[in-house]
């Protein structure tokens, strides 16, 4: 994570001698404002930095983790900011500090809550099924964004409108939320071990898509809707009864992935340029659409590895293979008009499988304690 953020901060290395001091500028910025998007951006960039960073001092009081992180934050996030007085295009600010450091403390907390240090009983489902977890809340985080609620009742109406005037359901939508629907029952039947957890996925379906009529700019679709229902009727109807359901569900993945980066299937005869740097499209577009577009492919790529070792696939296996899937549709996507052929999409899927690969093996330890005890 500490490279991560080093290089979103510090891209594209370009550094040249400035006058003034580095130190002096940021102090400069103080009370200037911050967008809402800029934000949003720089938390969730700390968010896993403050996660991780508790696992390596679990040793230590809860309260010294919290605080050690926290620090170790805003310090990371100062040097990152007084370096980028060097990088011309680059811009500096105080509040970017505070973002940084709010987000190493909630992760902080989240690290030290599911680790169990408070013993609280309502996180031990997350405990043994962190990757699970993972995989719900990156969704949710997508579908969710920006996460603030509108309170004009014209609002509501205009999320709801495309379902009763004119709807419009295409099959490739249809096809796509009916998959990741099921997906999310999948994560909440592994997620939750009590007799409660055939009301789960019938409850999130109301939950996400009543809670996405009260955020800000987002509008339901007839194919989400529908695709909700398809799924929560074949869930419910046979799925989770089904001994390959995980092998179906992880099948119909696949097409997913590979429709999604490949669709409308239209091939121009010559190749653009394959973008080896990665993250680059991801720095110099819109904020925005960046962090929503992060999300969504953490999900997708998270839930490819996800799946296949549900579905009997080792960990290394499922990384590689899926891995080797996602290069060689980026490699095709440079005769596709309109797509952004790069690297990103691999680095992403390598860095959220090896997570996927810890948190498994954190949950089994998990469950080992508790067998013990």
């Amino acid at each position: 994570m500490v490279l991560v953020i080093a290089y979103g901060s510090l891209y594209p290395f370009s550094f040249q001698s400035r006058a003034g001091s580095p130190l002096r500028n940021l102090a400069g910025t103080y009370g200037l404002p911050d967008s809402r998007a800029d934000i949003l951006a720089n938390i969730l960039l700390y968010l896993p930095f403050g996660f991780f960073a508790t696992q390596t001092l679990r040793r230590r009081a809860a309260v010294f983790q919290v605080a050690a992180v926290t620090f170790a934050g805003m310090a990371l996030s100062t040097a990152m900011e007084l370096l980028q007085f060097y990088i011309p295009g680059r811009d500096s600010g105080l509040a970017d500090v505070g973002s940084n450091t709010l987000g190493s403390l909630l992760g902080a907390c989240a690290g030290v809550l599911l680790a169990g240090r408070f013993g609280l009983s309502v996180f031990q489902p997350l405990r043994r099924h962190l990757a699970s977890a993972l995989i719900l809340v990156c969704w949710l985080g997508y579908r969710l964004f920006p996460y603030l609620p509108d309170t004009d009742l014209h609002k509501y109406w205009h999320a709801v409108r495309p379902l009763f005037v004119e709807p419009v359901v295409t099959p490739w939508a249809l096809y796509r939320h009916t998959v990741i629907w099921l997906v999310l029952a999948l994560a909440l039947d592994e997620l939750f071990d009590t007799p409660w957890k055939r009301f789960a996925f019938p409850l999130l379906v109301p939950l996400l898509l009543g809670s996405r009529v009260l955020i800000v700019d987002a509008v339901l679709s007839p194919a989400e809707v529908l695709g909700a229902v398809i799924a929560l009727l074949c869930w419910l109807g046979f799925l989770a009864r089904l001994p390959v359901r995980n092998v179906l569900i992880f099948s119909l993945f696949v097409v997913l992935v590979i429709f999604q980066a490949l669709e409308p299937f239209r091939f121009t005869a010559t190749a653009r340029p394959f973008g080896w740097v990665p993250f680059r499209s991801f720095i110099y577009g819109s904020l925005v659409v960046n962090i929503q577009s992060f999300l969504e492919k953490t999900f997708l790529y998270g839930s490819l590895v996800w799946l296949a070792m549900r579905a009997g696939v080792s960990w290394r296996k499922a990384v590689l293979a899926c891995g080797g899937l996602v290069f060689g549709l980026r490699l095709l996507e440079v005769y596709t008009p309109d797509r952004s052929a790069e690297i990103s999409d691999v680095i992403i899927l390598v860095v959220v499988g090896g997570v996927i690969g810890l948190l498994d093996r954190e949950s089994d330890v998990t469950a080992a304690e508790s067998v013990n005890r």
